[in-house]
Order: C-alpha cells, then structure tokens, then sequence
C-alpha cells in the first residue's frame, strides 16, 4: 500500500508560480524590492548614503524627461510634415493638433515636477494654450488653413511671452540664454504664422515644419543642459 501525501492546497506550485502569496508579499518580485527598500534604509542609517544619493541621481535624470518628450514630439511632427509627399491640410491639422496636445500634456508633468509658484502662471497659460489649440485643431474636420494658422500662431505666441515670464527665476546663464531662444523663436514663428493665411498650402507647411523642428530642437538642448547641471552636481 503506498502512502499518499497531499500537498497544502493554499502553497501549490501554480501559486508559488504566479504569485499572490499574501497581502504583503504576493511574488519574489516583492521579495527583492523589500530588500532594496530595507537595505537603503540601512545604509542611510548608517551614513552611509552612497545608495541614496544613488537614487536621488537617478531621479533628478527621470525629472528632464519631460523636456525631452516636448522636444521628440515636436521634432518628430516637425519632420513628418517635412518629409510627407503633399500632405493635405486635414493630414497637417492632425499631426500638429497631436504635437500640440502632447507638448500640453508633458508641460503638466514638468508643472507637477518643479512645482514653483514663481513659473506656475507661465506654465498653466502655456500648457492651456497649447491644449485648446491642438484640440481645435483635431476636432474640427474641416478646419480652414486660416484658423489653423490662427490657432497655431496664438499658442506660439502664449509659449513666447512664458518664457519670457520665466527667465526671471532661471539662476543658470545657459538655461536663460536657451529660455531667451524659445522665446524669440516662439514669437518669430508666431506672428509669422498669423501673417501666412493666403499663402500656398506648402509654404505653410514648409514653415510649420521648420517651426516645429527648431522649437523642439531647442527643448532638447534645454532639457540636456539641465541632465549636465545635475551630472555635474552629483559628481
């Protein structure tokens, strides 16, 4: 007669497997995360804060990101107009309605990430801007050239005035000196968009191109200038 021992139903191997061990463990994934968690505590007990300051490092890089997704969307919009065969003025509208709506989007998340009152205003009318445009933009089908350029133009020309805003509380001469970039050239741009009604539709989109990729050219470099402030400061 063979002995059969069954296994405990609550630890079978589909369990140990997938997870959901416990309320506070559920997987061994939880198991390395409490021992990162509690061997940073130790070290910062201990002074020694080399895991911290780790952390911290690594932080301050995740913090620029939202600089860089503003300047890849409007580069990568930038070029798609510049690159695209005779795009049609609905195919334009689209692409710069979602560069519009996605530079908005990351603004709120740079405004949440700073969160200095000093900038608040500048942010808030810059990111509400760009927000009413680009949804104009995409929600009117049969939007003419001139409001598009319209819409265009006034988002452009809120973005110039905020950064004009917020030089003030810059405390870096190279952050000031690219915050006085996008400003001349959110202006330029600006009024010469609300200048183009009644010119052809490819110099529009040949100008909204160029537009696009200087403008997030510049947020790039902004966001790697302040990547070397903080690389700099951890060093």
């Amino acid at each position: 007669m063979t002995a059969h021992v069954e296994a405990h139903p609550g630890w079978d191997r589909r369990r140990l497997v997938y997870g959901d061990w416990s309320w506070l463990i559920r997987d061994g994934l939880d198991v390395i995360r409490l021992a990162f968690f509690g061997g940073t505590i130790v070290f910062a007990v201990q002074g020694r804060s080399e895991a911290v300051a780790l952390i911290s490092m690594r932080e301050s890089r995740l913090a620029d990101l939202p600089l860089v997704g503003q300047g890849i969307a409007l580069v990568a919009a930038g070029v798609l107009l510049l690159a695209l065969p005779s795009p049609s003025l609905r195919t334009t509208g689209i692409i710069l309605g979602i560069a519009l709506l996605a530079y908005a989007v990351f603004e709120a998340f740079e405004m949440v990430r700073r969160d200095d009152r000093a900038e608040r205003g500048a942010r808030v009318a810059t990111m509400t801007a760009s927000a009413v445009a680009g949804t104009l933009i995409l929600v009117w089908p049969a939007i003419t050239e001139r409001a598009l350029l319209y819409a265009a133009g006034a988002a452009s020309i809120v973005l110039a005035a905020a950064e004009a805003a917020s030089l003030s509380s810059e405390s870096d001469a190279r952050q000031r000196w690219l915050g006085a970039a996008v400003s001349i050239v959110a202006y330029v741009f600006g009024i010469a968009l609300l200048a183009s009604p009644g010119n052809s539709l490819h110099a529009v989109i040949v100008l909204l191109g160029i537009y696009l990729v200087v403008l997030g050219g510049l947020r790039v470099l902004h966001a790697a200038e302040a990547w070397r402030q903080n690389r700099s400061a951890w060093s």
